[in-house]
C-alpha cells in the first residue's frame, strides 16, 4: 500500500521562461557594465593624471547598465 500520489501539475513555457529571460539580462548588464569599466580604468591609466569628477561620470557610465535590467 503506497501512500497518496504527488499531483502532476502542468507547467506554462513562459513560467519557465521568465525567470531565466530575466538572469540573461541581468548576466548581460553585468558583463557590459564589467567591460565598460575595465575602458575607464585603461583611460585613467593613459592619462595618468584625472581628475576625480571625470572618473566618477566614467565609473557611473559603466555602472548603468548593470543597474537598468535589475
Amino acid at each position: 500500500m503506497s501512500g497518496p500520489q504527488p499531483i502532476a501539475r502542468r507547467v506554462s513555457i513562459l513560467a519557465r521562461l521568465v525567470p531565466s529571460v530575466s538572469y540573461a539580462l541581468a548576466m548581460l548588464g553585468a558583463a557590459l557594465s564589467a567591460t565598460q569599466l575595465m575602458r575607464v580604468m585603461e583611460a585613467i591609466r593613459s592619462a595618468e593624471a584625472t581628475r576625480l569628477a571625470a572618473v566618477a561620470v566614467g565609473i557611473a557610465e559603466a555602472d548603468l547598465p548593470t543597474i537598468a535590467p535589475l
